[in-house]
């Protein structure tokens, strides 16, 4: 009797669909992402900062860029510190940004923000204001 793998191992079948990721989704899979890399990152030492960028992430929004990023401190020699930051690109200037730092820390507390579900309602808020000001700053270029 001839005995070869395919007798041997067990069959499975997969299926795989792939749907479109609305925002919440997009929003999600984003911290996520972030919260992965992060968790690389050793408690104390020099990093590279570290940024997840999202397109469109708000439906219905005039930004249409924006990007999520946990940075070290600007103190050379803070080894420790961490800074939460969203920043907003604006629609009708690539080089003009709006930025909100909501977390600074340790890593034990940038980790914390990251898997607080408050931060995601904070980001979307953050975009709705940035929107907001790019409206006024485009409107005020324009008078």
């Amino acid at each position: 009797m001839k005995t070869d793998f395919s007798t041997i191992r067990k069959t499975v079948a997969t299926t795989s669909q792939i749907f479109p990721k609305n925002q919440t989704q997009k929003l999600e899979a984003a911290f996520k992402e972030l919260q992965q890399k992060f968790s690389k990152i050793p408690e104390i030492g020099k990093f590279k900062a570290i940024k997840v960028t999202l397109e469109n992430p708000i439906a219905g929004s005039i930004v249409k860029k924006a990007a999520i990023v946990v940075e070290p401190l600007a103190d050379k020699n803070d080894f420790r510190t961490r800074v939460l930051t969203f920043i907003a690109q604006s629609p009708f200037d690539k080089d003009t940004t709006y930025t909100l730092s909501p977390a600074n820390g340790n890593k034990f507390s940038i980790d914390s923000a990251l898997r607080n579900p408050k931060i995601k309602t904070l980001f979307k808020n953050f975009i709705k204001s940035a929107e907001q000001t790019f409206e006024i700053q485009n409107y005020t270029n324009l008078l």
